[in-house]
Parts: C-alpha cells; structure tokens; sequence
C-alpha cells in the first residue's frame, strides 16, 4: 500500500508539473495580448459621452451629448454601424478599422483604413503606419504615425470598471490649406484609446489631441463609454 501511495503521489506532482506551467502560460498569453478580432452581432450598442477634460470623461462628469453607436449589419463588405436615427454610418473591416464614414455633411472614406486594431495585439507593439482620408468637400488628410501597445490599465468610466489595453498612436498629418488647396498645411496629433475585451475590444475611454505648429490653436476631445448593451 505504501508503495502504490508513493506511486500516486509521483504521479500527482507530474501533473501538476505538467498542468500548472500550461495554465500559467494561458493565462500570461491573455494579459500580454490578444490574439483575434472579437465577433461582433448586429444589435450590439455603445453609447458615449463627449467631455472637456481627461478626468471628467472618467468621473462623468459635465457629460456632452450622447453618441450612440449600433452594429446594423455584417456582410463581405464589413461592418455597418449606425446612430440609432441612421443619419450617421460608419463601414469597419472584420479588425473594426474603419473604412469610410457617412452623413448629411459629408462621405470620408480612409485609404487602406483608419488604424485603430492590428491583431494579435501584444503589449510592447511598436509599428508605423501611414493613411489617408478622401472627403467629398475637397478636404483630404495624409497621416503619418507610430502606434504603440503600452499595456494593461484597470480603468473606471460611467460604464465601470474595465481592465483595457492602452493603445497610443502619434504623428501628424497634412492637409490642404482652405484658401489655396495647392498649399499644405501640417498638424500634430496623439490618440490614446484604452480597448476592453469586456466590451469586445470597444474604447472604454479615448482623448484625442492637435495642435497646429506655427498657425496656433490647438483641439481636443474626450470620450468615455456611458453603457453598453452586447447580444450573444
């Protein structure tokens, strides 16, 4: 009897030899990266609130107008997402980088797209990327900048808690000067989005910030997630 408890015991120190690494490794895989693009289902909806400062788009703090954003439909072409009134579209590839936006001002479409995804998405990503927007007033942007996957945050927005991955992109981009199309003006940016799986992979909370060099001026934007609402 002695014998065969020594035996078991062997065996369980094997397994665990065995089993713990692996789950160690899954687990460390899910807090360093995220391998695939969530599967969204039309009926799923955000809504956000715009906010004058980093720390009231956390707090909600003096909210703006709701922005509402709703998956209407997926088809070969991608993603279709509205506002709940559909006077405001927005085309995402399967990565839900977005390829063209539509209202009663204007069609934007983004060439190959607006980068926000590249999966897998690992924490210590550095890549550069350049794109462009073709608007049909005439006002065509070029971007060039780098994106960097920071890490994990625990952050807490009117919608809640969530653990996100901060994802930063900065750069510049020209665009043409409104007076005299033939002469390029310059402006530099930086976007930070903290992306939730909980939300599959949604901002939870996003800043974007501008500046225009020798014109002056400058023009930010903050954003947080009020509620959402996932179908299965």
């Amino acid at each position: 009897m002695k014998k065969m408890a020594k035996i078991g015991f062997l065996t369980f120190l094997a397994l665990i030899t065995v089993v713990f690494p692996t789950i160690a490794q899954t687990q460390e895989q899910e807090i360093d990266s995220i391998q695939t693009a969530p599967t969204f289902v039309v009926g799923d909806k955000w809504v956000y609130n715009n906010y004058e400062s980093l720390n009231d788009a956390k707090q909600g703090h003096n909210p703006g107008v709701d922005t509402t954003r709703i998956v209407r439909e997926i088809n070969d072409k991608g993603i279709l997402v509205s506002n709940p009134e559909g006077t405001r579209q927005y085309l995402y590839n399967k990565d839900f980088n977005m390829l063209e936006a539509h209202s009663k001002e204007r069609d934007t479409f983004y060439k190959p797209f607006w980068p926000a995804y590249k999966y897998p998405m690992r924490v210590g990503d550095k890549y550069k990327v350049e794109f462009s927007n073709n608007r049909n007033d005439g006002h065509d942007n070029d971007y060039k900048a780098t994106i960097r996957v920071v890490g994990w945050e625990t952050v807490t927005v009117p919608a809640g808690t969530f653990k996100a991955l901060k994802v930063e992109m900065t750069g510049y981009w020209t665009h043409p000067n409104p007076a005299q199309v033939s002469e390029k003006w310059t402006s530099n940016f930086r976007g930070i989005s903290w992306f939730a799986p909980e939300v599959k992979m949604r901002s939870v909370l996003y800043l974007w910030e501008s500046w225009w060099g020798t014109r002056g001026g400058s023009r930010e934007r903050y954003e947080s997630l009020k509620l959402y609402d996932l179908k299965k």
